[in-house]
This record gives structure tokens, C-alpha cells and sequence, in this order.
């Protein structure tokens, strides 16, 4: 047939290897360019965030966003949300003053319990960012606003979400976890 190649045959095998070679090192050559556009995406927001202000803290069961550059359903909402999934604590000048396990269990107590819970996450308010770091080994994030850093950790060595970075005005997200970093 004109235009197709077949596979060589050794002994009456027909050996696909070449064509699974490509397949490999193209798919190689993808990944290669997604964990450099992740990292080049890093880099960009990481600086976004640098200097700003938290203007609005939310938790969303035991998940802690950090609305930076805007607050939520105001005029102006193209700023950063930096989300935080389980596990995460925010440590202060007299340690950890809020984390995700407990507000896992005050959730199930609901209510004024709840309310307790996450009142320390209003310190980061109007806090500045003065330091975003990303652990090389294992994604985890820590961001240092004011006198308070945030950090996720990891616990789950598949957990591919332990965090992320929506850039509203720009429209992309980016995840960090366990086994890296990916852009969505």
C-alpha cells in the first residue's frame, strides 16, 4: 500500500517497536512540555501573589481558600483564589491556630461549633503575602502572609489535589500534589 509502512518481520514476527518507540517519546516530549508550562505557571502566579493583600478567607468544610486581590461576589473579581484541600494548618507567632482535621470534626457538629472552628482563618484577613514556596519534592505549599504561614502537607503519596491556584483574570488553574504539579 502506498503511504503506510509495515512493521519489519523477524521470523515471521512483526516487530512494532519502532512505532512504540515514537508513541513513547512523544508522549515524553508532552509531558516534558506540561510539567514546563506547570512550572512557568508557578512561577507567574507565585509573583501575582507576592505583595497582595488576603482580602477574604472562606472555609468550605475542612478546605481554606484565600481570596487575594478581591473579595467574593464584588464588583471587581479577577483576583487569585489560592485553595487549600486536606491537610493544611495555618501556624501564627504562638503555633498552629487553625487546621483542617479539626474542622473535619466540627463539621459533623455543625453549627456554633463550626463557627468556632474556623474563626481563626479570619486572621489572615488583610494579611499581605510576603513569601509563596513550593516543595520540589512533594508540591507541598506554604504561603506567609503577615506574621502567618499557610501550608498544605501531604499524607497521601496519590493525592494529586492538595491544592490550587485559580487565576481568574487569566481563566487557569493550577493543582499541586503529591506526584507534581499540573495545569487544568
Amino acid at each position: 500500500m502506498l503511504g503506510t509502512a509495515s512493521p519489519p518481520e523477524i521470523c515471521g514476527v512483526r516487530d512494532y517497536a519502532p512505532a512504540r518507540q515514537r508513541i513513547i517519546l512523544t508522549t515524553l516530549d508532552r509531558w516534558e512540555s506540561q510539567v514546563a508550562d506547570a512550572r512557568d505557571a508557578l512561577g507567574e502566579l507565585t509573583s501575582s501573589l507576592l505583595g497582595q493583600q488576603v482580602a477574604f478567607t472562606r472555609v468550605a468544610g475542612n478546605s481554606l481558600l484565600l481570596y487575594v486581590g478581591f473579595e467574593p461576589g464584588g464588583p471587581e473579581s479577577n483576583g487569585i483564589v489560592v485553595w487549600f484541600n486536606p491537610p493544611w494548618h495555618v501556624a501564627g507567632p504562638s503555633g498552629v491556630t487553625i487546621g483542617s482535621y479539626p474542622l473535619s470534626v466540627a463539621s459533623h457538629d455543625g453549627g456554633e461549633v463550626f463557627e468556632r472552628a474556623c474563626a481563626p482563618a479570619e486572621l489572615l484577613r488583610g494579611q499581605t503575602i510576603t513569601r509563596v514556596a513550593v516543595d520540589d519534592c512533594a508540591s507541598e505549599l506554604s504561603i506567609a502572609a503577615g506574621e502567618f504561614v499557610v501550608r498544605s502537607f501531604v499524607d497521601d503519596p496519590d493525592d494529586s489535589e492538595l491544592w490550587q491556584i485559580h487565576d481568574r483574570a487569566g481563566g487557569r488553574r493550577l493543582f499541586g500534589g503529591a506526584p507534581g504539579l499540573t495545569l487544568g
